[in-house]
């Protein structure tokens, strides 16, 4: 249960990242046509505002330089409009290093000089500009506030472009609180107008983001359909840039569903156009994106060759995060395929760099995958020990919703342990971080999560409340994965009640939604127990079709325990049907399956052992390591003491000698006196 979780947890942190860096871009300001200036200035300002623009992306720390010069420029000219103008660009560059504090400090001194001057527009955009701040720190309540008062002010003067920006922003929001219907009607409401009154950038831009919500809500084809709109769009304005990143976007789509193929295609178009450009940034993303992919087709040496370009860039541009993402990804890779050894090495990089690190979520990240070593070798003491350290870090850093995943790999961890009471006690807090944060797809995992616990526990009629209670949320967000998830769980208590009409009824609802999504591996599962249902009910036929149905997932997917299962199934529904020929012939395919997967627990058994042999060896050697800097420390020390001690002697002998020659000098001084009186 635990591996399951922590796959789907790492598929939704990378959706997060990806929804993230999709829907958190920031329209590009025009320079004002500020009055009263002369040519020169505004030459100055323009060439400013330029570079601003070309560092922006690349090197957002450069990008502040000029912001910074913007407002000099402005405070020398006891200009308002400039240096607010310069405190609107300062918060912008500011938000791409991720100092927040310092963005929402600078758009408060430029909304100051903005209200100052009456200048309504001027002022309904830093307000959304703001709130994007609030919404990359998962303050929602204060984001929609600020946009709400933009809006106002955009809807006053009459300012159609104003009102779509605004319309935008909130479905931006929405979706990153997974309220994905919500997010689709304010972007088609922003689409509406920008079709109108906008140009065709804006259009796009609304295009792409709509794609990206029906992305996550796992309906692909629209999700192409949109994106290969936005992109026709950019292809027919010769808009390299946005091309190519319309293509790795549309590689992110295949790589959500699993399409590593074409996702690898698209990724490498978009890199091919990157590459004329020279964004350094862009390419080592694009690296990385292909990195993934290699990794899910687990083609190991290309994921970790194409995660060492990405590296290389971070390293030469200065880019710590960018760095310590990577080691983290090239350490899942080498977790992935058992070179614990080197995957333990990766993740302590990203730990051992920490205080470059402030606030980064690489650090935690590292914690768990730590955690997630141990977690492999059996050691459930030290894995836990590992995750409390990553959510330790996050909740100082201020992360709740990343803090709110953590809780649940936690409770998760107990519950493998058949720790009931504190399984729940972690779901809890999870669900009531999630709660104060909003995000209805999180709270929709908790509630899955805590309806576990209670099935474990055998309390069934609490078990499907919070089932019930989760696919609500899923049938609102129309988010088929996660209502397919619970008709499959809640076909399980039926079972377990003896209502095998009713757990028909939720397998078959369960099976046809996997099958839309493609989720293959809950269509075998489902079709596995309507084949079991319908065998023991003695409709054999009906059996066969479903039980076919999972072996062929199972051989597809190659799946070992779904193909065990299926066979005996297999076996059993055919010795039903008296057809003993095919029965036997499927028992020595499922025998021979079930040896197999024997070896591979009892090499498992003995890998775990050998596994906690290195750990522990290992540990010792840190330990070892330790204590041998401790010592060179305090040589070091008493060294220091000792040149102290040498200094002091010398300073104390220089001291006497040049008193000594001082009094000889005064003495000899006075006797010459003397004699000459």
């Amino acid at each position: 249960m635990v591996n399951l979780y922590r796959s789907a947890f790492k598929k939704i942190l990378l959706v997060f990242v990806i929804v993230l860096s999709g829907n958190f871009c920031i329209a590009k300001d025009q320079l004002p046509q500020f009055a009263n200036i002369r040519f020169a200035v505004k030459d100055s300002l323009a060439s400013y505002f330029e570079a601003f623009n070309n560092f922006i992306e690349k090197s957002p720390v450069k990008s502040l330089e000029y912001a910074n010069k913007i407002i000099e420029t402005g405070q020398d000219l006891a200009n308002d409009e400039v240096t607010a103008f310069g405190y609107t660009q300062q918060g912008i560059a500011l938000t791409h290093t991720h100092d927040h504090a310092g963005a929402l400090m600078s758009y408060s001194l430029a909304l100051k000089l903005y209200e100052k001057l009456g200048m309504r527009n001027q002022t309904a955009r830093t307000k959304n500009l703001r709130a994007l701040v609030f919404k990359a720190r998962s303050e929602y309540t204060e984001a929609e506030q600020n946009i709400g008062e933009a809006l106002a002010i955009y809807k006053n003067e009459n300012n159609q472009k104003g009102i779509a920006e605004s319309l935008h922003y909130l479905g931006s929001i929405a979706w990153q609180k997974s309220d994905y219907n919500k997010a689709l009607e304010y972007y088609d409401q922003a689409l509406d107008l920008r079709k109108k009154f906008s140009d065709w950038s804006d259009v796009a831009t609304s295009l792409k983001n709509i794609s990206l919500v029906y992305r996550d809500l796992s309906d692909y084809e629209k999700s192409k359909e949109y994106m290969s709109m936005a992109l026709e769009i950019y292809t027919h304005n010769a808009d390299t840039l946005e091309i190519a990143n319309s293509l790795n976007m549309m590689g992110s789509i295949y790589f959500q569903n699993n399409n590593f193929r074409e996702a690898l295609e698209y990724y490498r178009q978009s890199y091919a156009l990157r590459s004329k450009f020279g964004n350094e940034n862009e390419l080592a993303k694009s690296f990385e994106n292909i990195g993934n992919t290699y990794k899910g087709l687990n083609i190991t040496d290309s994921a970790i060759y194409y995660y060492s370009l990405s590296l290389d860039i971070y390293k030469n541009s200065g880019y710590p995060e960018g760095v310590a993402l990577i080691y983290n990804k090239i350490g899942g890779v080498y977790l992935a395929t058992r070179d614990y050894q080197k995957a333990y090495d990766y993740y302590n990089k990203v730990i051992s760099n920490s205080q470059q690190l402030e606030k980064s979520p690489a650090i935690p990240e590292a914690y768990k995958n730590i955690g997630n070593i141990y977690s492999t070798a059996g050691m459930f003491e030290k894995s836990l020990t590992a995750y409390k350290k990553a959510l330790a870090v996050e909740q100082e850093s201020g992360d709740q919703r990343r803090a709110a995943y953590t809780k649940d790999l936690i409770g998760s961890m107990y519950l493998n342990q058949k720790d009931f009471e504190n399984a729940l006690e972690y779901y809890n807090f999870s669900l009531n971080d999630k709660n104060s944060i909003g995000n209805k797809k999180d709270i929709s995992i908790t509630l899955n999560n805590i309806g576990n616990v209670y099935f474990e526990m055998k309390n069934f009629d609490k078990a499907e409340d919070f089932y019930k209670k989760s696919l609500a949320i899923g049938q609102e967000l129309n988010d088929i994965w996660r209502i397919a998830s619970q008709h499959n769980n809640i076909g399980n208590i039926a079972l377990e009640r003896k209502k095998t009409n009713l757990a028909i009824e939720h397998f078959i609802l369960a099976y046809n939604l996997n099958k839309q999504i493609q989720n293959n591996f809950g269509e075998a599962l489902c079709a596995r127990k309507l084949g079991e249902i319908y065998m023991f009910n003695g409709d054999y036929n009906k059996a066969l079709v479903y039980l076919n149905s999972s072996l062929e997932i199972g051989y597809s997917l190659k799946h070992n325990v779904l193909i065990k299962n299926a066979l005996s199934n297999l076996s059993s529904c055919n010795e039903k049907m008296q057809n003993f020929k095919d029965a036997l012939r499927l028992y020595k395919e499922y025998h021979a399956i079930s040896d197999s997967l024997i070896v591979e627990s009892n090499n498992q058994q003995f890998f775990e052992l050998q596994l906690r042999n290195e750990i522990e060896k290992r540990e010792i050697s840190l330990a070892d390591a330790g204590q041998e800097l401790e010592l060179v420390k305090e040589h070091l020390a008493a060294a220091k003491i000792s040149i102290a001690k040498k200094n002091g002697y010398i300073r104390f002998l220089l001291i006497s000698l040049i008193s000594v020659i001082v009094l000889t000098s005064v003495y000899i001084l006075r006797g010459k006196q003397d004699k000459t009186a």
